[in-house]
Protein backbone atom coordinates (compact mmCIF):
# COMPACT_ATOMS: atom_id res chain seq x y z
CA UNK A 1 0.00 0.00 0.00
CA UNK A 2 1.20 3.37 -0.93
CA UNK A 3 2.77 5.39 2.06
CA UNK A 4 0.62 8.40 2.73
CA UNK A 5 1.93 11.92 4.42
CA UNK A 6 0.60 12.71 7.69
CA UNK A 7 2.09 15.56 9.25
CA UNK A 8 4.82 17.63 7.68
CA UNK A 9 7.41 20.19 8.47
CA UNK A 10 8.40 22.97 6.09
CA UNK A 11 12.06 24.44 7.82
CA UNK A 12 12.26 26.56 5.95
CA UNK A 13 11.91 30.26 7.99
CA UNK A 14 9.70 32.84 6.73
CA UNK A 15 10.29 36.57 6.83
CA UNK A 16 6.74 37.80 6.72
CA UNK A 17 4.13 35.74 8.89
CA UNK A 18 1.30 36.56 6.35
CA UNK A 19 3.55 34.88 3.27
CA UNK A 20 3.82 31.66 5.05
CA UNK A 21 0.03 31.14 5.65
CA UNK A 22 -0.66 29.97 2.22
CA UNK A 23 -0.70 26.35 2.39
CA UNK A 24 -0.75 23.78 -0.72
CA UNK A 25 -1.84 19.81 -0.70
CA UNK A 26 -0.43 17.42 -3.35
CA UNK A 27 -2.03 13.90 -4.14
CA UNK A 28 -1.91 11.65 -6.77
CA UNK A 29 -4.07 9.52 -8.81
CA UNK A 30 -3.93 7.03 -11.50
CA UNK A 31 -5.01 4.89 -14.14
CA UNK A 32 -3.67 1.11 -15.13
CA UNK A 33 -4.31 -1.64 -17.14
CA UNK A 34 -6.04 -4.38 -15.45
CA UNK A 35 -3.18 -6.60 -16.05
CA UNK A 36 -0.90 -4.70 -13.48
CA UNK A 37 -0.94 -5.33 -10.22
CA UNK A 38 1.45 -3.14 -8.64
CA UNK A 39 3.05 0.19 -10.55
CA UNK A 40 5.67 1.85 -7.77
CA UNK A 41 6.63 4.99 -8.19
CA UNK A 42 8.77 7.13 -5.70
CA UNK A 43 8.90 10.95 -5.44
CA UNK A 44 11.78 12.62 -3.88
CA UNK A 45 11.09 16.30 -4.67
CA UNK A 46 8.22 18.25 -6.22
CA UNK A 47 9.02 22.26 -7.31
CA UNK A 48 6.65 24.85 -8.44
CA UNK A 49 7.27 27.64 -11.02
CA UNK A 50 4.66 30.84 -11.97
CA UNK A 51 6.83 30.63 -15.63
CA UNK A 52 5.04 28.30 -18.30
CA UNK A 53 8.81 28.29 -19.61
CA UNK A 54 10.82 27.88 -17.35
CA UNK A 55 13.77 24.82 -17.61
CA UNK A 56 14.95 22.57 -14.55
CA UNK A 57 18.04 24.98 -14.46
CA UNK A 58 16.36 27.70 -13.48
CA UNK A 59 16.85 29.62 -10.14
CA UNK A 60 13.32 30.50 -10.04
CA UNK A 61 11.43 27.23 -9.15
CA UNK A 62 9.93 26.68 -5.57
CA UNK A 63 11.65 23.62 -4.56
CA UNK A 64 10.27 21.17 -1.56
CA UNK A 65 12.44 18.36 -0.98
CA UNK A 66 10.43 15.22 0.88
CA UNK A 67 12.41 14.69 4.15
CA UNK A 68 11.25 10.83 3.61
CA UNK A 69 11.04 9.91 -0.61
CA UNK A 70 7.14 8.62 -0.72
CA UNK A 71 6.18 5.97 -3.01
CA UNK A 72 2.68 5.45 -4.47
CA UNK A 73 1.08 2.22 -6.15
CA UNK A 74 -1.30 3.66 -9.43
CA UNK A 75 -2.73 0.50 -9.11
CA UNK A 76 -4.15 1.40 -5.93
CA UNK A 77 -4.98 4.67 -7.59
CA UNK A 78 -7.91 3.80 -9.78
CA UNK A 79 -11.40 5.30 -9.96
CA UNK A 80 -10.70 8.43 -8.11
CA UNK A 81 -8.64 7.17 -5.21
CA UNK A 82 -6.09 9.74 -4.12
CA UNK A 83 -2.61 9.09 -2.16
CA UNK A 84 -1.34 12.28 -0.49
CA UNK A 85 2.30 12.87 -0.66
CA UNK A 86 3.20 16.34 0.27
CA UNK A 87 0.71 18.45 2.53
CA UNK A 88 0.99 21.89 3.58
CA UNK A 89 3.86 23.18 1.71
CA UNK A 90 4.37 27.01 2.51
CA UNK A 91 4.03 27.53 -1.21
CA UNK A 92 3.60 31.73 -1.75
CA UNK A 93 0.21 32.74 -3.21
CA UNK A 94 -0.11 33.19 -6.93
CA UNK A 95 -0.38 31.58 -10.31
CA UNK A 96 1.67 28.58 -10.71
CA UNK A 97 2.24 27.62 -14.60
CA UNK A 98 4.45 24.19 -13.96
CA UNK A 99 4.62 21.50 -11.36
CA UNK A 100 7.92 19.40 -11.59
CA UNK A 101 8.11 15.91 -9.91
CA UNK A 102 11.72 14.60 -9.21
CA UNK A 103 11.34 10.59 -8.89
CA UNK A 104 13.87 8.03 -7.08
CA UNK A 105 15.30 6.24 -10.02
CA UNK A 106 14.90 2.42 -9.86
CA UNK A 107 18.90 2.07 -9.97
CA UNK A 108 19.01 4.54 -6.88
CA UNK A 109 19.52 2.75 -3.33
CA UNK A 110 15.64 0.80 -2.22
CA UNK A 111 14.02 3.46 -0.28
CA UNK A 112 11.98 2.77 3.07
CA UNK A 113 8.78 3.17 1.32
CA UNK A 114 9.37 1.35 -1.68
CA UNK A 115 10.82 -1.19 0.63
CA UNK A 116 7.24 -1.06 3.07
CA UNK A 117 5.18 -1.37 -0.02
CA UNK A 118 6.67 -4.61 -0.83
CA UNK A 119 8.56 -2.91 -4.09
CA UNK A 120 12.32 -4.41 -4.96
CA UNK A 121 12.91 -1.49 -6.64
CA UNK A 122 12.31 2.61 -6.28
CA UNK A 123 10.42 2.41 -9.40
CA UNK A 124 8.45 -0.97 -10.55
CA UNK A 125 5.94 -2.67 -12.68
CA UNK A 126 4.08 -6.24 -11.82
CA UNK A 127 2.10 -7.87 -13.96
CA UNK A 128 0.44 -10.65 -15.51
CA UNK A 129 1.77 -11.85 -19.15
CA UNK A 130 -1.14 -13.50 -21.40
CA UNK A 131 -0.20 -17.02 -19.82
CA UNK A 132 -1.30 -15.53 -16.51
CA UNK A 133 2.73 -15.56 -15.51
CA UNK A 134 3.59 -12.77 -12.83
CA UNK A 135 6.40 -10.76 -13.49
CA UNK A 136 8.67 -7.85 -11.86
CA UNK A 137 10.61 -5.56 -13.84
CA UNK A 138 12.15 -2.36 -12.66
CA UNK A 139 10.38 0.79 -14.26
CA UNK A 140 13.49 3.02 -15.61
CA UNK A 141 13.10 6.76 -15.12
CA UNK A 142 14.77 8.47 -17.80
CA UNK A 143 17.01 11.12 -16.78
CA UNK A 144 15.17 10.95 -13.17
CA UNK A 145 17.32 14.18 -11.51
CA UNK A 146 16.32 16.11 -14.13
CA UNK A 147 12.11 16.10 -13.07
CA UNK A 148 8.93 15.49 -14.96
CA UNK A 149 7.36 18.76 -16.13
CA UNK A 150 3.54 19.06 -15.78
CA UNK A 151 1.92 22.59 -17.13
CA UNK A 152 -1.13 23.50 -15.01
CA UNK A 153 -2.74 26.41 -14.00
CA UNK A 154 -2.41 26.18 -10.17
CA UNK A 155 -3.81 29.16 -8.44
CA UNK A 156 -2.82 29.17 -4.91
CA UNK A 157 -4.48 31.33 -2.86
CA UNK A 158 -3.56 34.00 -0.59
CA UNK A 159 -4.68 34.04 3.00
CA UNK A 160 -7.50 35.79 4.48
CA UNK A 161 -6.21 38.09 7.46
CA UNK A 162 -8.31 39.24 10.64
CA UNK A 163 -7.13 41.45 13.22
CA UNK A 164 -8.86 43.21 16.46
CA UNK A 165 -10.93 41.55 18.94
CA UNK A 166 -12.08 37.91 17.27
CA UNK A 167 -9.04 37.26 15.25
CA UNK A 168 -8.80 33.58 14.88
CA UNK A 169 -5.90 32.08 17.04
CA UNK A 170 -3.87 29.13 15.40
CA UNK A 171 -0.57 27.01 16.65
CA UNK A 172 3.01 28.11 15.48
CA UNK A 173 5.94 26.12 15.13
CA UNK A 174 9.28 27.15 15.89
CA UNK A 175 12.29 25.46 14.56
CA UNK A 176 15.65 26.22 13.83
CA UNK A 177 16.52 24.66 10.46
CA UNK A 178 16.90 26.32 7.23
CA UNK A 179 16.41 23.62 4.92
CA UNK A 180 13.56 23.36 2.34
CA UNK A 181 12.22 19.68 3.40
CA UNK A 182 8.54 18.07 3.79
CA UNK A 183 7.82 14.71 4.92
CA UNK A 184 8.67 14.67 8.58
CA UNK A 185 6.89 14.48 11.24
CA UNK A 186 5.43 18.14 12.71
CA UNK A 187 7.44 18.78 15.89
CA UNK A 188 6.01 19.58 19.08
CA UNK A 189 4.46 23.16 19.20
CA UNK A 190 6.09 25.53 21.31
CA UNK A 191 3.83 28.48 21.09
CA UNK A 192 0.53 29.84 20.31
CA UNK A 193 -0.34 32.96 19.19
CA UNK A 194 -3.09 34.64 17.00
CA UNK A 195 -2.33 35.07 13.28
CA UNK A 196 -3.98 35.24 9.81
CA UNK A 197 -6.52 32.55 9.20
CA UNK A 198 -4.80 29.56 6.61
CA UNK A 199 -5.90 29.32 3.59
CA UNK A 200 -5.28 25.69 1.91
CA UNK A 201 -5.14 24.45 -2.18
CA UNK A 202 -5.32 21.41 -2.82
CA UNK A 203 -3.75 19.81 -6.61
CA UNK A 204 -3.70 16.60 -7.74
CA UNK A 205 -1.29 15.22 -10.10
CA UNK A 206 -3.13 12.19 -12.51
CA UNK A 207 -1.14 9.78 -13.83
CA UNK A 208 -2.16 7.24 -16.76
CA UNK A 209 -0.37 4.02 -17.39
CA UNK A 210 -2.26 3.31 -20.11
CA UNK A 211 -0.13 5.75 -22.29
CA UNK A 212 2.46 6.30 -20.24
CA UNK A 213 3.49 2.76 -19.43
CA UNK A 214 6.63 1.75 -22.32
CA UNK A 215 7.19 -2.02 -22.74
CA UNK A 216 10.35 -2.61 -24.16
CA UNK A 217 11.67 -5.75 -25.36
CA UNK A 218 14.90 -6.28 -23.96
CA UNK A 219 17.02 -8.47 -26.37
CA UNK A 220 13.74 -11.07 -25.62
CA UNK A 221 13.65 -9.92 -22.08
CA UNK A 222 10.72 -7.84 -20.57
CA UNK A 223 11.55 -4.05 -19.52
CA UNK A 224 9.73 -0.86 -18.82
CA UNK A 225 10.57 2.82 -19.54
CA UNK A 226 8.39 5.99 -17.82
CA UNK A 227 7.12 8.70 -20.66
CA UNK A 228 5.32 10.14 -18.40
CA UNK A 229 2.39 13.09 -19.63
CA UNK A 230 0.73 13.50 -16.34
CA UNK A 231 -1.95 16.47 -15.74
CA UNK A 232 -2.12 18.41 -12.92
CA UNK A 233 -5.42 20.01 -11.35
CA UNK A 234 -6.73 22.54 -9.07
CA UNK A 235 -9.33 20.42 -6.54
CA UNK A 236 -11.39 23.32 -6.54
CA UNK A 237 -11.47 23.15 -9.97
CA UNK A 238 -12.72 19.26 -9.97
CA UNK A 239 -15.30 17.35 -11.08
CA UNK A 240 -16.35 13.48 -11.52
CA UNK A 241 -18.72 10.73 -13.29
CA UNK A 242 -19.63 7.97 -12.13
CA UNK A 243 -20.98 4.83 -13.13
CA UNK A 244 -21.16 0.93 -13.25
CA UNK A 245 -21.29 -1.67 -16.49
CA UNK A 246 -22.75 -5.79 -16.07
CA UNK A 247 -19.52 -7.89 -16.33
CA UNK A 248 -21.23 -11.14 -16.29
CA UNK A 249 -20.26 -11.70 -20.17
CA UNK A 250 -16.47 -10.29 -19.69
CA UNK A 251 -13.53 -12.76 -18.53
CA UNK A 252 -11.76 -11.34 -15.84
CA UNK A 253 -7.92 -11.69 -15.09
CA UNK A 254 -6.76 -14.19 -12.49
CA UNK A 255 -5.41 -14.13 -9.86
CA UNK A 256 -5.94 -10.02 -10.31
CA UNK A 257 -9.47 -11.03 -11.02
CA UNK A 258 -10.26 -7.69 -12.64
CA UNK A 259 -11.82 -6.83 -16.16
CA UNK A 260 -9.99 -5.95 -18.67
CA UNK A 261 -12.46 -2.87 -19.66
CA UNK A 262 -11.68 0.93 -19.69
CA UNK A 263 -13.91 4.14 -19.83
CA UNK A 264 -12.19 6.81 -21.22
CA UNK A 265 -14.19 10.67 -20.87
CA UNK A 266 -13.33 12.43 -24.58
CA UNK A 267 -13.88 15.31 -25.89
CA UNK A 268 -13.34 17.09 -29.36
CA UNK A 269 -9.82 18.06 -30.30
CA UNK A 270 -9.37 21.50 -30.44
CA UNK A 271 -9.46 21.73 -34.18
CA UNK A 272 -12.77 19.13 -34.15
CA UNK A 273 -10.95 16.82 -36.35
CA UNK A 274 -11.36 13.76 -33.79
CA UNK A 275 -11.85 13.36 -30.19
CA UNK A 276 -9.24 13.13 -27.37
CA UNK A 277 -9.16 11.54 -24.07
CA UNK A 278 -9.07 13.96 -20.76
CA UNK A 279 -9.46 10.91 -18.39
CA UNK A 280 -9.71 7.43 -18.76
CA UNK A 281 -9.97 4.65 -15.55
CA UNK A 282 -10.47 0.45 -15.57
CA UNK A 283 -13.94 -0.88 -13.70
CA UNK A 284 -13.33 -2.41 -10.70
CA UNK A 285 -14.10 -6.17 -10.26
CA UNK A 286 -17.91 -5.16 -9.43
CA UNK A 287 -17.87 -2.89 -12.62
CA UNK A 288 -18.17 0.52 -11.17
CA UNK A 289 -16.16 3.31 -12.62
CA UNK A 290 -15.73 6.70 -11.01
CA UNK A 291 -13.44 9.03 -13.36
CA UNK A 292 -11.86 11.64 -11.42
CA UNK A 293 -10.76 14.43 -11.26
CA UNK A 294 -12.41 16.05 -14.52
CA UNK A 295 -12.10 19.66 -14.55
CA UNK A 296 -14.61 22.11 -13.86
CA UNK A 297 -12.69 25.58 -14.72
CA UNK A 298 -13.82 27.78 -16.54
CA UNK A 299 -13.50 27.03 -20.06
CA UNK A 300 -13.70 23.30 -19.29
CA UNK A 301 -16.45 20.68 -21.33
CA UNK A 302 -19.47 20.50 -18.94
CA UNK A 303 -19.87 16.84 -19.97
CA UNK A 304 -18.09 14.23 -22.01
CA UNK A 305 -18.83 11.16 -24.26
CA UNK A 306 -17.66 8.46 -22.17
CA UNK A 307 -16.14 5.43 -24.51
CA UNK A 308 -16.16 1.99 -22.45
CA UNK A 309 -13.80 0.09 -24.38
CA UNK A 310 -12.20 -3.84 -24.30
CA UNK A 311 -10.42 -6.17 -26.44
CA UNK A 312 -13.05 -8.63 -25.65
CA UNK A 313 -16.27 -6.13 -25.36
CA UNK A 314 -18.46 -4.46 -27.99
CA UNK A 315 -17.43 -0.93 -27.74
CA UNK A 316 -20.26 1.85 -26.30
CA UNK A 317 -20.07 5.25 -26.45
CA UNK A 318 -22.41 7.39 -24.26
CA UNK A 319 -23.04 11.11 -25.52
CA UNK A 320 -23.08 13.90 -23.45
CA UNK A 321 -22.44 12.54 -20.01
CA UNK A 322 -22.65 15.92 -17.50
CA UNK A 323 -19.58 16.19 -15.14
CA UNK A 324 -20.87 16.41 -11.56
CA UNK A 325 -19.14 18.98 -9.88
CA UNK A 326 -16.75 18.00 -6.57
CA UNK A 327 -15.07 15.08 -5.12
CA UNK A 328 -16.51 11.51 -6.00
CA UNK A 329 -19.11 10.46 -3.25
CA UNK A 330 -22.57 8.19 -2.77
CA UNK A 331 -25.37 9.26 -4.56
CA UNK A 332 -23.31 10.85 -7.75
CA UNK A 333 -23.31 8.27 -9.81
CA UNK A 334 -25.00 9.02 -13.04
CA UNK A 335 -25.31 6.26 -15.16
CA UNK A 336 -27.78 3.20 -14.90
CA UNK A 337 -25.79 -0.21 -15.15
CA UNK A 338 -24.57 -0.56 -19.00
CA UNK A 339 -24.88 -4.38 -20.03
CA UNK A 340 -21.60 -5.37 -22.07
CA UNK A 341 -21.55 -7.35 -25.02
CA UNK A 342 -18.82 -9.89 -25.56
CA UNK A 343 -17.03 -9.57 -28.61
CA UNK A 344 -14.26 -11.22 -30.16
CA UNK A 345 -10.90 -9.85 -30.42
CA UNK A 346 -7.29 -9.62 -32.73
CA UNK A 347 -4.37 -9.01 -32.40
CA UNK A 348 -2.38 -6.02 -34.34
CA UNK A 349 1.06 -4.73 -34.70
CA UNK A 350 3.36 -2.20 -36.58
CA UNK A 351 5.25 -4.04 -39.56
CA UNK A 352 9.13 -3.85 -38.67
CA UNK A 353 9.83 -2.84 -41.64
CA UNK A 354 8.22 0.43 -41.13
CA UNK A 355 8.13 0.98 -37.68
CA UNK A 356 7.06 3.88 -35.17
CA UNK A 357 8.50 7.24 -36.53
CA UNK A 358 9.27 8.88 -33.56
CA UNK A 359 9.77 6.05 -31.35
CA UNK A 360 8.55 8.39 -28.36
CA UNK A 361 4.68 8.54 -30.03
CA UNK A 362 1.19 6.83 -28.45
CA UNK A 363 -0.28 4.52 -31.22
CA UNK A 364 -4.27 5.70 -31.48
CA UNK A 365 -6.71 3.35 -32.47
CA UNK A 366 -10.18 5.02 -33.89
CA UNK A 367 -13.36 4.43 -34.51
CA UNK A 368 -16.04 6.66 -36.18
CA UNK A 369 -20.08 6.46 -35.46
CA UNK A 370 -21.67 5.82 -38.98
CA UNK A 371 -23.50 9.10 -38.28
CA UNK A 372 -23.60 12.68 -40.05
CA UNK A 373 -20.85 14.97 -38.92
CA UNK A 374 -19.42 12.27 -36.54
CA UNK A 375 -15.54 12.56 -36.24
CA UNK A 376 -13.56 9.40 -35.09
CA UNK A 377 -13.16 8.54 -31.75
CA UNK A 378 -9.86 7.17 -29.74
CA UNK A 379 -11.07 3.76 -28.34
CA UNK A 380 -7.41 2.10 -27.71
CA UNK A 381 -3.70 3.45 -27.32
CA UNK A 382 -0.64 1.77 -26.90
CA UNK A 383 3.07 3.02 -26.40
CA UNK A 384 5.92 1.16 -29.01
CA UNK A 385 9.10 -0.42 -27.97
CA UNK A 386 11.25 2.59 -28.43
CA UNK A 387 14.30 0.67 -29.77
CA UNK A 388 12.31 -1.52 -31.99
CA UNK A 389 9.62 0.75 -32.64
CA UNK A 390 6.82 -1.88 -32.63
CA UNK A 391 5.07 -3.05 -30.02
CA UNK A 392 6.95 -5.17 -27.60
CA UNK A 393 3.95 -7.35 -27.58
CA UNK A 394 0.97 -7.63 -30.19
CA UNK A 395 -1.67 -5.34 -28.99
CA UNK A 396 -5.35 -7.10 -28.73
CA UNK A 397 -8.11 -4.84 -30.49
CA UNK A 398 -12.14 -5.94 -30.04
CA UNK A 399 -13.48 -7.11 -33.39
CA UNK A 400 -17.22 -6.79 -32.44
CA UNK A 401 -19.45 -3.63 -33.01
CA UNK A 402 -19.86 -0.35 -31.68
CA UNK A 403 -23.15 0.63 -29.02
CA UNK A 404 -23.92 4.06 -28.89
CA UNK A 405 -26.38 6.26 -27.46
CA UNK A 406 -27.01 9.40 -25.54
CA UNK A 407 -27.14 10.23 -21.95
CA UNK A 408 -31.20 10.90 -20.59
CA UNK A 409 -31.24 12.45 -17.21
CA UNK A 410 -32.87 10.13 -14.79
CA UNK A 411 -34.05 7.86 -17.74
CA UNK A 412 -32.52 4.35 -19.62
CA UNK A 413 -29.84 4.71 -22.40
CA UNK A 414 -31.11 3.14 -25.62
CA UNK A 415 -27.90 1.57 -27.14
CA UNK A 416 -28.12 1.73 -30.97
CA UNK A 417 -25.36 -1.69 -32.17
CA UNK A 418 -23.57 -0.24 -35.96
CA UNK A 419 -20.62 -0.85 -37.77
CA UNK A 420 -18.05 1.58 -37.52
CA UNK A 421 -17.32 3.78 -40.65
CA UNK A 422 -14.10 2.59 -40.70
CA UNK A 423 -16.12 -0.93 -41.33
CA UNK A 424 -16.35 -4.37 -39.49
CA UNK A 425 -13.05 -5.13 -37.12
CA UNK A 426 -11.04 -2.07 -38.41
CA UNK A 427 -10.15 1.08 -36.80
CA UNK A 428 -8.14 3.93 -38.12
CA UNK A 429 -5.12 4.79 -36.87
CA UNK A 430 -2.54 8.00 -35.61
CA UNK A 431 0.45 8.63 -33.97
CA UNK A 432 0.33 10.81 -30.76
CA UNK A 433 2.58 12.79 -29.51
CA UNK A 434 2.96 15.90 -27.38
CA UNK A 435 6.31 17.18 -28.33
CA UNK A 436 4.65 16.81 -31.94
CA UNK A 437 1.61 16.82 -32.73
CA UNK A 438 -0.72 14.11 -33.76
CA UNK A 439 -0.40 12.23 -36.73
CA UNK A 440 -2.42 12.13 -39.91
CA UNK A 441 -5.79 9.60 -39.77
CA UNK A 442 -4.80 7.91 -42.97
CA UNK A 443 -4.31 4.23 -42.56
CA UNK A 444 -6.69 1.43 -41.26
CA UNK A 445 -5.81 -2.16 -39.56
CA UNK A 446 -8.54 -4.46 -39.52
CA UNK A 447 -9.22 -8.24 -38.65
CA UNK A 448 -6.92 -10.85 -40.28
CA UNK A 449 -7.91 -14.13 -41.97
CA UNK A 450 -7.17 -17.05 -39.78
CA UNK A 451 -4.36 -16.92 -36.08
CA UNK A 452 -2.78 -14.32 -37.51
CA UNK A 453 -1.52 -10.82 -36.28
CA UNK A 454 -2.46 -8.13 -38.48
CA UNK A 455 0.73 -5.74 -39.40
CA UNK A 456 0.47 -2.15 -40.39
CA UNK A 457 2.10 1.30 -40.95
CA UNK A 458 1.37 4.71 -40.03
CA UNK A 459 2.41 8.50 -40.94
CA UNK A 460 4.85 9.94 -38.56
CA UNK A 461 3.52 13.49 -37.31
CA UNK A 462 5.14 16.26 -38.51
CA UNK A 463 8.14 18.15 -36.32
CA UNK A 464 6.88 21.13 -34.54
CA UNK A 465 6.27 24.79 -35.83
CA UNK A 466 9.04 26.69 -35.98
CA UNK A 467 11.24 23.32 -35.95
CA UNK A 468 13.41 21.17 -37.70
CA UNK A 469 15.04 17.60 -38.10
CA UNK A 470 18.21 18.23 -36.42
CA UNK A 471 21.16 15.33 -35.68
CA UNK A 472 23.68 15.34 -33.36
CA UNK A 473 28.01 14.70 -34.14
CA UNK A 474 31.09 13.94 -32.59
CA UNK A 475 32.16 11.04 -30.74
CA UNK A 476 31.47 7.74 -28.86
CA UNK A 477 34.24 6.21 -26.50
CA UNK A 478 33.96 2.72 -25.13
CA UNK A 479 35.13 1.62 -21.97
CA UNK A 480 35.63 -2.15 -22.36
CA UNK A 481 35.11 -2.91 -26.27
CA UNK A 482 33.10 -5.67 -26.86
CA UNK A 483 31.41 -6.28 -23.39
CA UNK A 484 27.68 -5.12 -24.84
CA UNK A 485 26.50 -6.10 -28.25
CA UNK A 486 23.39 -3.57 -27.58
CA UNK A 487 23.46 0.05 -26.95
CA UNK A 488 20.69 2.72 -27.34
CA UNK A 489 20.48 6.42 -26.85
CA UNK A 490 17.96 8.46 -25.24
CA UNK A 491 16.70 11.66 -25.56
CA UNK A 492 14.24 13.41 -23.07
CA UNK A 493 12.65 16.97 -22.67
CA UNK A 494 11.24 17.59 -18.88
CA UNK A 495 11.20 14.35 -18.67
CA UNK A 496 9.40 13.06 -21.67
CA UNK A 497 10.98 10.59 -24.25
CA UNK A 498 11.59 12.34 -27.29
CA UNK A 499 14.08 10.10 -29.21
CA UNK A 500 16.39 7.56 -29.35
CA UNK A 501 19.05 6.26 -32.17
CA UNK A 502 20.69 2.86 -31.57
CA UNK A 503 24.66 2.97 -30.95
CA UNK A 504 25.78 -0.95 -31.51
CA UNK A 505 27.41 0.42 -34.57
CA UNK A 506 29.69 2.03 -31.93
CA UNK A 507 30.66 -1.69 -29.30
CA UNK A 508 33.04 -2.84 -30.95
CA UNK A 509 35.44 0.64 -30.59
CA UNK A 510 36.33 0.43 -34.41
CA UNK A 511 34.05 3.64 -35.49
CA UNK A 512 34.47 6.06 -32.87
CA UNK A 513 32.95 9.27 -35.10
CA UNK A 514 29.47 9.77 -34.12
CA UNK A 515 26.94 10.76 -36.59
CA UNK A 516 22.82 10.82 -35.97
CA UNK A 517 21.17 12.58 -38.41
CA UNK A 518 17.74 14.35 -38.29
CA UNK A 519 17.27 12.70 -34.63
CA UNK A 520 15.03 15.13 -32.86
CA UNK A 521 13.59 18.50 -33.61
CA UNK A 522 15.61 21.70 -33.54
CA UNK A 523 16.34 25.24 -34.44
CA UNK A 524 18.68 26.68 -37.00
CA UNK A 525 20.36 29.68 -38.09
CA UNK A 526 17.44 31.68 -38.13
CA UNK A 527 15.28 30.35 -36.19
CA UNK A 528 15.95 28.92 -32.44
CA UNK A 529 14.14 26.32 -31.29
CA UNK A 530 13.95 27.21 -27.47
CA UNK A 531 12.91 23.33 -26.61
CA UNK A 532 15.61 21.89 -28.16
CA UNK A 533 17.80 21.37 -25.57
CA UNK A 534 17.75 17.45 -24.75
CA UNK A 535 18.78 15.35 -21.55
CA UNK A 536 20.61 11.56 -22.75
CA UNK A 537 20.95 8.74 -21.36
CA UNK A 538 22.83 5.50 -22.64
CA UNK A 539 21.54 1.84 -22.34
CA UNK A 540 24.24 -1.13 -22.92
CA UNK A 541 23.67 -4.55 -22.26
CA UNK A 542 24.21 -8.09 -23.86
CA UNK A 543 22.19 -10.30 -25.39
CA UNK A 544 22.80 -13.22 -23.63
CA UNK A 545 21.56 -11.92 -20.28
CA UNK A 546 20.07 -8.64 -20.73
CA UNK A 547 18.50 -7.51 -17.47
CA UNK A 548 21.90 -8.78 -15.83
CA UNK A 549 24.52 -6.97 -17.63
CA UNK A 550 21.98 -3.82 -18.31
CA UNK A 551 23.91 -0.51 -17.52
CA UNK A 552 21.87 2.87 -17.85
CA UNK A 553 24.36 6.07 -18.01
CA UNK A 554 23.41 9.39 -17.92
CA UNK A 555 24.86 12.07 -20.39
CA UNK A 556 26.66 14.81 -18.44
CA UNK A 557 26.19 17.86 -20.59
CA UNK A 558 22.64 18.37 -22.49
CA UNK A 559 22.55 18.00 -26.43
CA UNK A 560 21.49 21.63 -27.39
CA UNK A 561 19.79 21.40 -30.68
CA UNK A 562 17.98 24.63 -30.37
CA UNK A 563 20.22 26.50 -32.76
CA UNK A 564 20.50 23.81 -35.22
CA UNK A 565 22.98 20.44 -35.43
CA UNK A 566 24.87 19.50 -32.54
CA UNK A 567 28.70 18.91 -33.39
CA UNK A 568 31.28 18.07 -30.47
CA UNK A 569 29.11 15.87 -28.81
CA UNK A 570 31.35 13.35 -26.99
CA UNK A 571 28.94 10.04 -25.67
CA UNK A 572 30.92 7.65 -23.69
CA UNK A 573 29.72 4.04 -22.96
CA UNK A 574 30.95 2.02 -20.29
Amino acid sequence: MANKLTAVTLLLGCAILAGCESRTNVSATGNTPAQFTHVFLTINQIWFNTSATAVATDSTWSKFTLTTPQTIDLVNLNNGALSAFASQLKLSAGTYSQVMLVLADSTAALSASASSSGAASNDEVDYLDSLDVTHTVPLAILNAAQGISISTSLTVASATTSSGFGAPTVSTVSTSSTDTEIGSSSPTPTATSSSPVVSTTSAIIDFDATRDLVPISLSGQPAFALNPHPQAYNVKYSGNIQGAVDLSAVATLSPAGLPDVQVAAEALSSDGTRHVILKSTRVDSDGNFILYPLSTASGAPGAYDLVIHGPSIDTVIIKSVPVTAGAPGTGTALLGTLTLTTAASFLVNLSSTAPAAPVSSVIGFYQTLPLPSEVPYLVEWRAPDPISGVFASDQSLSGGSVQYGTYLAGGTIALTTAIPSQGAATYGIAAINPAYGTGALGSTVSAPAGATTALFTLSAPAVPTGSTADGIAGTVSILSAGAYDNAELFLTYNGALIASAPLNAYLSGAQTTLNLPALAPGGGASARYAAGVYNAEIWAWNSSNPTGTLTRSPVATPIDLSAGNATGVALNIP
